[in-house]
Order: C-alpha cells, then structure tokens, then sequence
C-alpha cells in the first residue's frame, strides 16, 4: 500500500512482533510463551522510554496493573545483547535484531502472549523524487 507525504512515499510496511529474548539457560527460555506477569519478576534490560515499544510495552503494563522495573536502561542494542548473553537480563526485542545469535544458539526466543503482544512495523520509504520512478 502507498501513502503519500510531502516528505516521502511510504511503499511497504511490514510487522514485526517481539519477543523475549533470554539466554538458553533463563529460567524463561524453555517456555512456549511468556506472559508480562511472568517476565515482571526478572531482570529486564529495556530502552528508555522514548521508544515506541518501551512505550507500548509500559502501557500495556500498566493496564495490567504491572510495574516492570528494569535494572538495565539503554538504547544500545550491542549492549542490550551483550547482557543477555550473559545471562544477565531478558530483553524484549524483535528476534530479528538477534537472528545470528538465535542460530547460533546462543539466544533464544520466546513469545509473548496475546495480551502482552508488542508489534511494530518495519515502514520503507522512498523520497518523493522516486515517486515516478518504476518499481524494480
């Protein structure tokens, strides 16, 4: 689908679901799905409140009646991996952004579940230039 702004052309938007992302010996990594209520206990390495899925996921929180208190805030993602592979904190992250180290074994995902879910979208935009540009 297209959509037009003066500033650009979004051409494709994709969805992208999160997940918690743990190392393989986390008490989590062995479950099928977790809930918020499930995560809220563990150590949790989040991105500060600027980003949208900190925002949602703090909403949703909060209309579960939850508090989630990170003991790690930062929007480095290297970091954010570095302290899961540790062992040190869950993450919450599209699995994609850990894909090689989900192959390799060294992460692993699991799911949120459905009132829990966190989605966003991966939007591609092109410059209004291109507009008339054929699509290859």
């Amino acid at each position: 689908m297209l959509f037009r702004s003066a500033a650009a052309l979004v051409s494709t938007r994709h969805p992208i679901r999160h997940a918690v992302i743990v190392a393989p010996s986390h008490p989590l990594a062995g479950l099928a799905e977790v809930s918020l209520a499930q995560l809220s206990p563990h150590a949790l390495a989040l991105p500060d409140a600027g980003f949208g899925a900190r925002q949602d996921l703090d909403r949703i929180a909060r209309a579960s009646s939850l508090r989630l208190d990170p003991v790690f805030v930062t929007g480095s993602l290297d970091m954010q991996k570095a302290l899961a592979l540790r062992g040190a904190a869950a993450l919450i992250l599209p699995p994609l952004c850990c894909a090689d180290e989900i192959a390799d074994g060294k992460l692993v995902a699991v799911g949120l579940e459905a009132g829990s879910a966190i989605e966003t979208s991966l939007v591609i935009c092109r410059a209004p230039q291109q507009i008339g540009r054929a699509h290859v």
